[in-house]
């Protein structure tokens, strides 16, 4: 086990005009940590990786795994293992040898190779299968199977490419647990590439959120998500997304249509405004502001809690719409009329023309020239 150290990575494929896939990326993964790369496609994830596993050879900059360089030496030099999309498993092989593989290409005597691959088997619940070939599994197996192999050789470092992308919901959330269980068993240092933002934020330690082959943040999931440092990072991570309103600051005052609110510090200007759909609760008689009064358009019942999308009358126009949680008992109808409080100490703000975070010096309060309105009633499922 060893750290890596990327420092000013850069990648440039060729082409009129040329891609840009890197652009001087910087990171230190320590020892045993495991780091997720995450952002849309294209952004440069699955290039890091790959550069760091000497498939792709770099245009500019160092991999250090562990004290040794390695960017220029070949694949099988560097001491890395790494578990693909696809599986890649052999179709002709059955699962002990496909396990084996590693070990044999290293001349490893057979009772040492013969322990090794029923150690893995059994920490990745594959013994019984070890007769069988990759036909003769689920997509979960096989992928458990892809994880032994790179497991097998006992690396200095792991890396994941997008590996549960193709299993179905159930069991991308069964292989996530037994991903962690592995690492925190093994701790080995990991690099785990995906697109999917949930993966990311469960897996990782700390998370790498890229854009456009740019690093725009990195940190502990949680800080990334409560803090988000621009406007990319904010919109991109949460489920459902931000809501991002585009008002105009005047004089320490947020105004939009109805929506007016104190915030310390802002600059006179154009800004963006970002609530998340779990800042937003529909209102109660008793409920201190900041309101808004919105029109439902559509709610989605997901068992547990309601999705409702819904317009706010002189601020959204018309194509996004504003999204928020509710309990299973609130259940409003399409153009039902309906007041939302807004959590005000969870709002964030951007510079419109930046996209970069504002940090405001005071708590975001009600502006108190807003006149009051009357609580219309919070509809429930009969």
């Amino acid at each position: 086990m060893a750290p890596i150290v990327l420092h000013g990575l850069r990648k440039v494929y060729p082409g009129k005009p040329p891609v840009v896939a890197l652009d001087d990326l910087n990171l230190t993964v320590d020892d045993g940590e495991l780091v997720a790369f995450v952002g849309p496609s294209g952004c440069g994830k699955s290039t890091v990786l790959r550069c760091v596993a000497g498939l792709e050879k770099l245009t500019a900059g160092r991999v250090l795994i562990g004290e040794r360089e390695v960017q220029e030496l070949p694949p099988g030099k560097r001491d890395v293992a790494m578990v693909f999309q696809n599986y890649a498993l052999y179709p002709h092989l059955t699962v002990y040898k496909n396990l084996a593989f590693p070990l044999k290409e290293r001349h490893v005597p057979k009772a040492k190779l013969d322990a090794e691959v029923r150690r893995v088997a059994e920490m990745l619940e594959l013994t019984e299968l070890l007769r069988r070939r990759p036909a003769q599994l689920s997509g979960g197996q096989r992928q458990r199977v892809a994880m032994g192999r790179a497991l097998v050789r006992e690396p200095l470092a792991f890396l994941l490419d997008e590996p549960l992308s193709n299993l179905d919901a159930k069991l991308r959330t069964q292989m996530r647990s037994e991903i962690a269980a592995v690492h925190r068993r093994l701790g080995i240092t990991s690099i785990y590439v995906t697109h999917d933002q949930v993966e990311a934020m469960t897996l990782g330690e700390r998370i790498v959120v890229l854009r456009d082959g740019k690093l725009q943040q990195v940190g502990p999931p949680a800080q990334v998500y409560e803090d988000p440092v621009n406007l990319f990072v904010a919109g991109f991570l949460g489920t459902p997304s931000m809501n991002l309103l585009e008002v105009r600051a005047e004089r320490g005052v947020l105004v939009k249509g109805p929506l007016r609110l104190v915030v310390p510090g802002a600059p006179d200007g154009d800004v963006v405004l970002g609530i998340r759909p779990e800042s937003l609760h529909p209102a109660s008689a008793d409920d201190p502001g900041p309101f808004l009064d919105v029109v439902v358009a559509h709610v989605e019942a997901l068992g547990n809690e309601n999705l409702v999308h819904a317009w706010v009358p002189g601020i959204t126009d018309g194509t996004t719409p504003l999204v928020f949680r509710t309990t299973p008992r609130v259940y409003p109808q399409a153009e039902e009329r309906l007041r939302v409080r807004v959590d005000a100490s969870q709002l964030l703000l951007f510079d419109a023309a930046s996209e970069m975070r504002i940090l405001l010096s005071g708590p975001v309060v009600p502006d108190e020239h807003r006149d009051g309105q009357e609580t219309p009633r919070t509809p429930t499922r009969p």
